[in-house]
């Protein structure tokens, strides 16, 4: 799974389409629409949540700035202090250019409270540009969603559209039930300095099995683990400075760990994280223990012949056989050789005497002299026609 996610930030949503297994005979092949577990993207700007907050230090209780790139050490300073900060704890100061925290945890997002199927979610501030003060905010997320494709073959390559399926979960306990405890649960959050996924965020709690229109479950263990894959790859050491900058070549900063230098440097995060979740769902699909199959119909090229176009033919071998049944008729009557019936010999023997009619400008004087005209053929032993 942790491959298809890497396969996912690295490539195009056209590419990662053609992971899916298909098998079509011939040149066109399509399927009807069939619904499928999936993991479902979805990014919400914050930038007119964020909070500017500024707070006043004295000797005796002095500020220490978040850690600056490369890992510098940072001073204490006193006086005051501009921080911007989201409801959800996540903060940064004026030394940072970029900060981020991701979770498996609802209750600390901002936009996904609500949603029991979400599986991980990211909340990056940044600066708008270098040396700027301008910050904007963004939290995308993955959650299980159910799809309906429309799937296409056509010439070696695979098309589909997949439109989601408004979400009824069901759980054999209510769901308010988890909303109450979940405090109790995820107790002792506050506000901490850290950067994308540095701090551990799995579950304190199990979370209830869910259920998507009375069809597909989602066990604890469904959700948690591919919770704890994301963890896995898109974390980084805690102690390590703030925004996980390890070098820079002229062109910007790479960011620890590597594979979140894909979603850092994205100029559109809505279209990378539909990338990764499509990859995910792919590999969900490809790898349905199951085996679930979907069956389609392949195009074959049928050629319908009319009556019509079948007398064509019948039409052309009949005049034929009439016209050379007239000419054998004719020839026979006025008793003409075989062979000045022949277009080919009439052509090669013209060629040789074409000059007897040379000296004759109209047609009827060509006729009348090739009457009184006699011609031998060297094949026909000397006999004249």
């Amino acid at each position: 799974m942790q491959s298809a996610m890497l396969y996912g930030l690295a490539q195009t949503q056209e590419s990662i389409t053609q992971q899916i297994a298909v098998h079509c005979p011939g040149n066109h092949c399509k399927w009807a629409p069939y619904d499928s577990l999936a993991v479902c993207n979805s990014c919400t700007d914050l930038t007119g949540v964020l909070k500017n907050v500024t707070k006043g230090y004295i000797d005796e209780a002095p500020y220490t700035p978040q850690e600056n790139d490369f890992g510098r050490y940072s001073y204490p300073i006193t006086g005051a202090v501009t921080k911007y900060s989201l409801s959800n704890g996540v903060w940064m100061d004026y030394s940072m250019n970029l900060i981020s925290f991701g979770t498996t945890k609802r209750s600390r997002t901002v936009t996904f409270l609500d949603d029991h199927s979400m599986i991980w979610s990211l909340t990056i501030i940044n600066r708008t540009t270098d040396g700027s003060n301008l910050f904007s905010a963004m939290e995308c997320g993955l959650r299980y969603c159910v799809n309906t494709y429309s799937s296409e073959y056509v010439n070696g390559t695979l098309q589909e559209a997949a439109s989601t399926i408004p979400p009824t979960l069901q759980s054999n306990i209510s769901l308010e039930f988890w909303d109450n405890i979940i405090g109790f649960c995820e107790s002792g959050f506050e506000d901490y300095n850290a950067s994308s996924s540095s701090i551990s965020s799995h579950s304190l709690c199990p979370r209830d099995d869910l259920q998507f229109m009375n069809k597909y479950n989602l066990s604890f263990w469904a959700v948690d683990g591919m919770a704890q894959s994301l963890e896995d790859l898109f974390s980084t050491n805690a102690t390590s400075y703030a925004t996980g900058s390890v070098q820079s070549d002229g062109n910007g900063f790479f960011y620890s760990p590597a594979s979140m230098q894909s979603i850092y440097n994205s100029p559109d995060l809505n279209q990378t994280f539909a990338g990764l979740a499509m990859s995910m769902t792919n590999a969900m699909r490809v790898g349905d223990d199951n085996g679930t199959v979907a069956y389609g119909t392949v195009g074959i090229t049928v050629y319908k012949i009319t009556g019509a176009w079948i007398a064509l033919p019948l039409t052309c071998i009949l005049g034929g056989g009439i016209f050379l049944i007239l000419t054998i008729i004719y020839t026979r009557r006025q008793q003409v050789p075989i062979w000045k019936s022949s277009s080919l010999a009439i052509l090669k023997f013209g060629l040789q005497n074409g000059y007897v009619l040379d000296s004759e400008p109209l047609i009827s004087g060509m006729e009348e002299k090739a009457k009184r005209t006699q011609v031998a053929s060297h094949l026909m032993r000397g006999r004249k026609y």
